[in-house]
């Protein structure tokens, strides 16, 4: 199975290692819940806009790859070695259109067949993220308007991250 995705592990002294990655599209949705069930991941940030065209085709931006799914991804999910299950939705006070979604992560059958093991996730989405044509765009409100969102979203996160310990992965995606 494969996953575009990069390991950012080479920032520095202090620094979180974390998944650089796409937005899951519909033929990726096994193949990224596998990755977060391997890296041992609990917290995925997602840094898309809730207006971005949602679908899986070559311009689309965006996916809903968390339950609930569409009804054909749902039926699908049944096949999945990971599955995950929405829990609860919350909004986080000091960061606007930051929404953290709460989800149980259910793990591949154990060889003896015993039941599944579990894992609780969250999911960050950032739902005012602007994509930015070119570099000229640096500079704009938009621009900054992401920066401090950014950096908010880091010192929020941040004291969960910290609180897992080392060699713990985050997961962060655009939609690109």
């Amino acid at each position: 199975e494969y996953i575009n995705a990069s390991p950012i592990d080479n920032l520095g002294a202090g620094s979180l290692p974390f998944v650089a990655t796409m937005c899951p599209k519909k033929e990726t949705f096994a193949h990224f819940w596998s990755m977060v069930w391997e890296q041992g991941s609990s917290i995925i940030i997602n840094l898309t806009h809730e207006r971005d065209r949602v679908g899986s085709g070559p311009s689309d931006k965006r996916e809903r790859y968390w339950p609930p799914l569409d009804p054909i991804s749902e039926k699908q999910s049944s096949k999945w070695p990971v599955r995950p299950l929405t829990l609860a939705t919350e909004s986080c006070e000091q960061v606007p259109s930051l929404l953290r979604f709460t989800i149980e992560l259910h793990g591949p059958v154990p060889a003896d067949g015993s039941a599944r093991p579990t894992r609780t996730v969250y999911l960050y989405w950032y739902s005012r993220w602007v994509d930015f044509p070119s570099s000229s765009s640096i500079g704009a409100r938009p621009f900054y308007a992401n920066a401090w969102a950014v950096l908010h979203i880091a010192l929020y996160v941040l004291d969960q991250l910290e609180a897992i310990g080392p060699g713990h992965w985050a997961i962060c995606h655009c939609s690109a």
